[in-house]
């Protein structure tokens, strides 16, 4: 194709609708081709997870928005934790080490509410028993997940201001 012809085909697409440019075209071409065969069936996987997953609404809140059943364990020691609940030690372990690092340990409110977590996490989570091949399953979980844990912990220290001082929040 010339020059000239390819000219020819921009100026007949750009008449074809005043207004916008002939390039736009080409984007919005690329834009829709791409979240077709790219985004779309990503989308819909994920949709698709959550629905055969049978997780509920509220399970899926408790499971701080992971595709997999997470449960608190009993409070005590030395129970006996499944998988859902060796992903709960897990991500709280994720969890606590992330908010730690951006919190302000001027602001006693934050240190407090830090604590409490550490408490709940002690409580329910420090002494327990498992199976190995449990623990290795649930390990490999939440490995997949581990800096968009820390991610959201840390937007949620951010928004309760334990990264702030006190006076400031």
């Amino acid at each position: 194709m010339t020059g000239r012809n390819w000219q020819s085909l921009v100026d007949g697409l750009s008449s074809c609708v005043d207004g916008i440019h002939p390039y736009a075209w080409l984007v919005m071409t690329v834009f829709v081709a791409f979240f077709s065969v790219v985004m779309r069936p990503v989308a819909l996987d994920a949709a698709d997870y959550w629905r055969r997953s049978g997780m509920t609404p509220q399970e899926r809140q408790e499971s701080y928005g992971m595709p997999f059943p997470v449960s608190k364990p009993p409070a005590g020691v030395r129970h006996i934790l499944n998988r859902e609940q060796l992903r709960w030690v897990l991500l709280q372990e994720i969890r606590m080490d992330a908010m730690k690092s951006c919190l302000n340990h001027d602001n006693e409110e934050a240190v407090r509410g830090f604590m409490r977590m550490v408490d709940d996490y002690n409580a329910h989570g420090a002494s327990y028993l498992c199976e190995a091949s449990e623990l290795r399953a649930a390990r490999r979980d939440i490995e997949e997940y581990q800096e968009e844990i820390r991610e959201n912990a840390i937007a949620e220290a951010e928004a309760m201001g334990w990264n702030l001082p006190l006076q400031d929040k």
